[in-house]
């Protein structure tokens, strides 16, 4: 419960004021918590970013494993499943969607453990892209590592502009676009 309240205000932190503004006297207090508390359970604020962009891409995984396993969706169904289910956690989640595409596009000392983090996720990406490719879903032709990142990045940033412009997000024109659109470069 305590590490959850953490987790909640140092994202909303990070998202807010980016990681080297953000301070860990203003995530305890963003999480109702001591700062002691904090140290308890993280080492440092690169650790407690690491444990951050770890949980919500441990959810974010879970979201599109869950969305390409059902029965009987046939493979073209799974990539629109994965689609979808990658742009509404992003959609949903906009602290997590502006922290991790800043981590994503940042190499700075502190985001080393945010990229051994993204490594997992992109490996479950391609995976399942790979699968999906076997399947005849996607053209043969293309390159799985590419079309992984090309997936997140078209649906990523989308999203993330939605959220800076203060937009609504999830709306049909919106993520029928972006779905269309991938579906068309995936073949």
């Amino acid at each position: 419960m305590t590490k959850d309240k953490i987790r909640a205000g140092a994202l909303a932190m990070f998202a807010q004021r980016g990681y080297d503004e953000t301070t860990l006297d203003e995530i305890a207090e963003a999480a109702g918590v001591a700062k002691g508390t904090l140290y308890y359970h993280f080492k440092n604020k690169e650790a407690l970013y690491a444990y951050v962009l770890s949980q919500g891409l441990a959810d974010l995984t879970e979201a599109i494993a869950q969305a390409v396993s059902f029965e009987g969706l046939l493979p073209l169904e799974r990539v629109a499943a994965l689609h979808e289910a990658l742009f509404r956690v992003l959609a949903r989640e906009r602290d997590f969607c502006r922290v991790l595409l800043a981590s994503a596009s940042n190499r700075q000392t502190h985001t080393e453990a945010a990229w051994s983090h993204l490594g997992p996720f992109f490996a479950f990406l391609e995976k399942t892209l790979a699968e999906l490719q076997a399947q005849g879903a996607i053209a043969a032709e293309l390159d799985i590592p590419t079309a992984a990142s090309a997936t997140f990045g078209m649906i990523g940033m989308v999203v993330l502009r939605k959220h800076f412009r203060g937009e609504e997000v999830d709306v049909e024109p919106t993520r029928g676009t972006v779905l269309r659109m991938e579906r068309l470069a995936l073949g």
